[in-house]
């Protein structure tokens, strides 16, 4: 971003953070990219309390613009001229009053301004988004919009973002008209735990880039028309426990990058389609206890950077989950029924941490585990019928921690070469005589920190 474009954002910060105080909230605001440049100019900082401090360059430039460019009190909107509204960019309305309302006059001027809206608890929500919307759409249809306004032609509101409505929890279903909001970007509709859907309008918001219905424990299943948000960038649906099956458009969102379904208890398998997902990064299956599966074109996700997964019912992983050539950490925890894993393992080379926590079932680890060349942190904590380590295991010149504790049935471990250094946490069953082992050289000849239990000097051993 150019400095130009950060100048005009200097306002936002400073207005976020009288509003807000702490950084991460004002984060959520500005962008935490933008907050980076400017703590690397010296023009922000962030106190030991996590508080924001704007230089005076800041302070200056926000005093300058209108007080009414945000707003954080109805008083203040009711206050606001005609003029003022027609410029307003933000309003964030967190006050704890009851029935407050947004007037339909405040909405029909700040229907090309307004960027982002923040509703308190008290406000009327569904009242004031039908507001809204009733205005874009009576407009546009009766033809009003001008020619000569190109910004008002391209989009019926400029709304970008709709936040802080956790709060609401008594709709079942969002109004109608969501589609004639064509420039948002941003829906937070977190703790919405009554929505049992969403409407095929949500699918035609195609300016959408980030979607959130965390905790929406009601909501059963997605619109099949949900693969038309071409720009959705981020979707999270941690906690929908009601889900069990995606669309199977899903595979169309190609600008999909960070994909959150953690806790979908109910959630038991992916479309066929998901390896399409061609620009996905992050993925988080944690507590999908009943997912039976990955499907075969999984292995296609060729950006996947972070893969976490739990499940009861997962026995294995298709034979190309190894072309997952972009993948750093795999957290794979909890999985009973995993028995193995492919022997295309060995081609994950970017792979740095491996997290196979509690797969009691797991017998063996491929044989190519030694070309993960990458490879830091090993994991295989409480995988009780592990009997053995592949004897490549000590090709692994990046090692930092190998972690066999409560691995039970632990037999054989192989000699790992001189003046490696990393640390090993053992089982229990190893930790009053060694001779369990068929070889395992002294702490002093390894320059392994050996830790049983909990971190100990290796000297004393």
């Amino acid at each position: 971003m150019s400095w130009s474009s950060l100048l005009k954002r200097h306002f936002w910060i400073y207005a976020a953070s009288l509003l807000c105080g702490t950084g991460n909230m004002v984060e959520h605001i500005v962008g935490a990219e933008h907050i980076t440049i400017l703590e690397e100019a010296a023009l922000v900082k962030t106190s030991e309390k996590n508080k924001l401090i704007v230089h005076d360059v800041i302070r200056a430039k926000g005093r300058s613009m209108s007080k009414f460019s945000r707003i954080t009190n109805v008083q203040s909107l009711r206050e606001a001229t005609e003029d003022q509204l027609k410029q307003m960019k933000g309003v964030w309305l967190a006050e704890d009053e009851s029935e407050l309302e947004i007037e339909a006059r405040h909405l029909i001027s700040m229907r090309f301004s307004l960027r982002v809206l923040g509703l308190g608890k008290r406000i009327r929500f569904p009242r004031t988004l039908r507001v809204m919307i009733a205005t874009v759409q009576s407009e546009s249809e009766s033809g009003n919009l001008q020619a000569s306004k190109p910004r008002e032609t391209q989009s019926n509101s400029s709304l970008e973002e709709l936040t802080d409505l956790q709060k609401v929890k008594s709709l079942q279903q969002l109004p109608d008209g969501l589609h004639y909001l064509t420039a948002l970007k941003t829906l937070i509709l977190d703790e919405w735990d009554k929505l049992e859907e969403l409407s095929d309008e949500v699918c035609q918001m195609s300016s959408l880039r980030k979607l959130s219905i965390r905790d929406g424990h009601s909501l059963r299943n997605l619109p099949n028309m949900f693969g038309l948000l071409s720009c959705l960038e981020e979707l999270n649906l941690t906690n929908c426990k009601a889900l069990c099956v995606l669309p199977d458009s899903f595979g169309e969102l190609k600008s999909l990058k960070d994909l959150n379904l953690g806790e979908c208890s109910e959630l038991n398998e992916l479309p066929s389609n998901f390896g399409e997902l061609s620009s996905l990064e992050v993925l988080n299956l944690e507590s999908c206890w009943k997912l039976e599966g990955l499907p075969p074109s999984f292995g296609k996700l060729s950006k996947l950077k972070k893969l976490s997964l739990q499940s009861e019912n997962l026995k294995e992983f298709p034979s190309n989950f190894g072309e997952l050539g972009s993948l750093v950490e795999f957290r794979c925890n909890y999985c009973g029924e995993l028995k193995q894993l492919p022997e295309t393992f060995g081609q994950l080379r970017s792979l740095t941490i491996l997290d196979l926590t509690g797969c009691i079932k797991l017998k063996s680890l491929p044989s190519t585990l030694g070309k993960l060349s990458c490879l830091k942190d090993l994991s295989l904590l409480a995988c009780h019928r592990l009997e053995a380590l592949p004897s490549n295991i000590v090709e692994l010149q990046s090692l930092e921690l190998l972690d066999l504790r409560h691995c039970r049935s632990l037999k054989w471990c192989p000699p790992f070469p001189r003046g490696q250094d990393f640390t090993i946490r053992l089982p229990e069953h190893l930790t009053d005589s060694r001779s369990n082992l068929v070889y395992f050289p002294t702490a002093v000849e390894m320059k392994v920190q050996i830790v049983i239990g909990r971190e100990i000097d290796p000297t004393t051993l």
